[in-house]
Formats: structure tokens, sequence, C-alpha cells
């Protein structure tokens, strides 16, 4: 499935799919729905016994989702066998390799004889297992119709204790999403109960949900920012949502450049290769990757007077960055990089879409640690960063999408999502520990020259 010429899996069939998908990052709910469709698709491919055909799976999301053992583990065995023997010869495959085992399958020659010979055999040693997410959500089916009844009556009460039911049945990080996703229906119910009959106890058991949903492992940004409308007195702290939005931007930024195979080493080792070189370009092109590796929407400007490039974090948190990466050690921070980087906050206020509540500051990148006296005037809110420190931080980022990835070796978005919170976290990357290592050297407490 194509869409704006960017390859998707056979998902987000309609606006519930598109939800539960891009926005609740429930893939295990659609996992069974998109099982079927493929297996639905590659059953068109051969109709009888003699039939063959070459199935090529083309694009990352699709190749990342038949990984998963959830996902095959459900189907035929013979299909099971047929994905295994193809992930197996993919894993160094180039494509020359590919032209000739695609050339030895249309001929039905021996050497694909063979082959066929060993798929029979797994086919015979695969058994088909249950979707242990998929028996999760099957066992609460009818909770879930009589939730929407009990809404369409009226009957809040008894459609919050259907919500409760549903939420408690549903445990561990791979249904945690969907998990959120009944909290906040949960809420949603109670709050409709205090405002028809005023019931004071349910606000409070909706405000507690709506906590549930916004601090679940997988938590996505949309449930922190329904917190901060106002309705429930910004329930949840800011520290909290910028950290469910990292985790967000994480996560797509994986699946941009692979969940499997060697693209994201080659990534890694590219990123690495530019932020150790000091040619400004350069340089400038790493600090705009470490920012995507580090969750942020990250980009280079490339206007007279702005950053050299930015890191933005949803709405409320904007970096702006300014390489001196060419510039000798032993010098002082002249009058002139102090003022350039001070003016980058008005840029940043005239061009970065920012709530009125958000933070900004000014990250100077340079060799040096000290600073003229005539630049102190424009020091307010610019800090230091040194390369070897911008290098470092570097090789930590990648450590944690790495390490991400080494958890969920399956592949389910619930479990990447997860890992990678864990992993920022116990890093001291996510966006609190962060921002107070890059606040850490302020330019007005340097040595003066």
């Amino acid at each position: 499935m194509s869409i704006n010429g960017r390859i998707r899996l056979p998902s987000g069939h309609n606006a519930q799919e598109e939800f539960l998908l891009g926005r609740i990052g429930a893939s295990s709910f659609l996992r069974d729905r998109i099982r079927t469709r493929l297996t639905q698709a590659f059953g068109r491919c051969t109709r009888g016994p003699t039939d063959y055909a070459a199935i090529i799976l083309i694009g990352s999301p699709l190749v990342d989702f038949c990984i998963q053992k959830e996902v095959r583990s459900n189907m035929h065995p013979e299909l099971q066998a047929e994905l295994d023997y193809g992930l197996n010869m993919s894993g160094d495959a180039n494509p020359d390799d590919w032209k000739e085992l695609l050339l030895a399958f249309l001929k039905q020659e021996k050497d694909w004889r063979d082959a066929d010979d060993w798929i029979k055999r797994q086919r015979d040693r695969v058994v088909r297992s249950g979707d242990k997410a998929a028996e999760q959500y099957a066992a609460i089916v009818s909770d879930e119709v009589a939730y929407l009844y009990n809404m369409w009556k009226g009957d809040y009460n008894e459609a919050l204790a259907r919500a409760k039911k549903i939420s408690d049945a549903l445990a561990g990080n791979e249904v945690a999403g969907y998990r959120a996703w009944w909290y906040y229906l949960a809420g949603s119910a109670a709050w409709l109960s205090n405002q028809t009959v005023k019931n004071t106890s349910h606000l409070e058991i909706a405000k507690d949900m709506f906590a549930r949903a916004a601090a679940c492992p997988t938590a996505v940004s949309w449930f922190s920012a329904l917190m901060r409308m106002g309705i429930f007195d910004n329930l949840i702290p800011e520290d909290d949502y910028l950290a469910n939005s990292a985790v967000e931007n994480v996560e797509e930024f994986v699946a941009r450049i692979g969940f499997n195979g060697p693209k994201f080493e080659r990534a890694a080792t590219e990123f690495t290769k530019l932020i150790d070189q000091n040619g400004y370009i350069q340089f400038t092109q790493g600090l705009e990757q470490l920012g995507n590796f580090l969750g942020y929407t990250s980009w280079r400007p490339g206007t007279s007077g702005s950053p050299d490039c930015i890191w933005k974090l949803s709405d409320k948190l904007c970096i702006a960055l300014e390489a001196k990466s060419e510039e000798t050690a032993e010098d002082a921070i002249p009058l002139r990089d102090a003022r350039e980087s001070r003016g980058h906050l008005d840029w940043v206020a005239s061009n970065v879409n920012l709530t009125t509540d958000s933070e900004t500051i000014v990250l100077l990148v340079s060799p040096r640690s000290k600073i003229a006296k005539d630049a102190l005037p424009f020091t307010e809110r610019v800090y230091l960063i040194g390369l070897d420190e911008a290098r470092d931080l570097s090789r930590r980022a990648i450590s944690v999408v790495r390490g991400a990835r080494a958890q969920s070796t399956d592949g389910a978005e619930e479990v990447l999502r997860a890992s990678i919170q864990s992993q920022l976290f116990e890093a001291h990357l996510d966006p609190k520990h962060l921002l107070n290592e890059l606040r850490k050297t302020p330019l007005n407490i340097l040595p003066q020259r």
C-alpha cells in the first residue's frame, strides 16, 4: 500500500484504524487485521497446487511487520515456512544475489527444488500458535459493545464500570497503547457523569483515568496534551508531556531508517563521521542528525541571520544552535559570536511556532572556554557546549536507539516505544535531564579575557 509515495502497511482503511495506529500507537490491536489482509494478498498469487509465484516485500514497514514472531506464529504453517525462508535468505543478500535466486525460482531448477524441500520440512516443524495480544482483545469485545450502548443511553455509571473492567483486563506493554485508550474512555464516562448529575467523586475518577492514560509506558503526547487544556488544571507535568513527545519522535525516526537490517548502522556510521569533523558544513549536518536521534524535530534553516540548526520539541521547547567548529580553542569567545547567538532568540520568536509559555535557549557549540569581557551583555539564555561534549552526546544518543532496537527484537510498535522510553531515561537523555545538561555552562560564568 502506497500513500503519497510512502510504502505503508495495509492498515488505516478507515478513520478508526488511522486513529488507533497513527495517534494511539495500538499496532497490536490492528495486527490480526493486517495479518489477514496480507494472507489474503499472498493467497491470490497462487490458486492451485501447481501454481507458483515470487512475492516481494517492499518497504521497511512491511518487512518489519513480517519479522515479528507474534505475526508469523499465527499464520498457516506453510506461509510461516515460506516467510522464514525468505527472511533467512535476505539477511546479507545484494541485488545480484536476488537476481540469481529469482531466476532459479522461475526456472524451477534443482537449486530451487532443494529450497522447496527445506520449506516443506520447516512447514512440518512449525505450529500455528495464538496471538496473546489478540486473545486479550477478543476477551473484552462484549464489554466494549456494552460500553458503547451505555454511552448512547446516557448510563455513564455503567459505561464507566465497563471501561474500567476493560482497562484492568489489558496487561503488558504490548497492549499499553490500547489500555491507555480505554483509560481515556473511562475518564470520558466519569467526566460526563459529573457533568450530568454533578457527581464530584466521578470528577476525581476522571482525573485519575486521564492521568493513567498519559502515564502508560507507551503513552502518546496526544493524551498528555489533553491534560494540558485547562479542564483538569494541567494534571500532567510539563516534563512528562515533553518526554512523551520525544519518545514518539524517536520511534518515527527509527521507523524511517528501518527497525531491522543494516540501514540503521549505516545511518549511525554516517552520523558519527559528520559530527566528528570540524568542517562547518559536515558538523552542522551532524548537529541536525543529533537532534533527530534525541527525539526533536531538527532542521537547518539556512537563511541569513538564522541559527545553524534548530531542535524543536512539540510547541513547548526550542533549542537554537550556533556552530563554531572551525574556531581555535585558545582564543576567547568574541563579541560577534555572543551577539550572533543572542540574536537567535529573536529569530526563533519570529520564525518558529511556539506557545506563549514555551522555553527557548541558544547553544553555542564551540571549542573555546573563555569569553571576551565586552561580550558579556549578550549572554542571556546562551549556553556553551564543547565539540567533544557534542560528540559524546551523539554517541550516547546512538546507544539509546541501538539499545531500544535490541530490546524490541520482534519489532512490535508498543514494545519499541516502551524500550525507547526506558533507554532515554536510563541515559539521562529525556528532555528534562538533557536540558539540565545543556544549561550547565551559561556563557556569563566563563572566565573572562
